[in-house]
């Protein structure tokens, strides 16, 4: 059985819920970019990445997001994914807080064309810091038995997640 932490939870079950729910969105915002491949580039432009390098960002960083996703899945008891995603979701975070301080907002191409035509707001802060608190769960240790709680909990967190990632984004 499970390691039980507040409310009742396993710790287990809360940690693979979260590696699932990260790996989700990574991999959905990765095939989401790689769908408007052909403006991606220009997005990239857009949202700040210099012209001589969007090109290869726009390779880059949904083959990354995609890799991660898979990793999180792939090796569900090794933290190394978890860690990369962290690093990921913070970058992301530091493009966000840089747009945001420029003063001249920015559409981001966060999930591919999906969100392009909005400009980057403080809400996607709140997005990022959602995604990156799912990402700190999910470098625990998850040693024991999920167990039957895997499902429910799983289900409250993508639920949530894809609350926050429609209402900024």
């Amino acid at each position: 059985m499970g390691r039980f932490g507040p409310l009742g939870l396993t710790v287990d079950a809360l940690v693979f819920a979260a590696r699932v729910t990260v790996a989700i969105v990574l991999g959905y915002a990765a095939f989401a970019k790689m769908h408007e491949a052909g403006r991606l580039p220009g997005q990239m432009r857009a949202i700040g990445v210099p012209a001589p390098l969007s090109v290869a960002a726009a390779v880059v960083v949904p083959t990354v997001e995609l890799v991660i996703a898979v990793a999180l899945l792939g090796f569900p008891y090794s933290p190394v994914p978890a860690f990369a995603a962290i690093a990921l979701l913070a970058l992301f975070t530091g493009v966000v807080v840089a747009n945001l301080s420029s003063g001249d907002r920015k559409p981001c191409p966060c999930f591919g064309a999906v969100a392009i035509e909005r400009p980057v707001s403080s809400l996607a802060l709140v997005r990022n810091a959602w995604l990156l608190a799912l990402a700190i769960i999910a470098t625990g240790d998850p040693t024991g038995d999920s167990g039957a709680l895997f499902l429910p909990i799983f289900v409250v967190l993508a639920v949530v997640t894809l609350f926050v990632v429609r209402a900024t984004s």
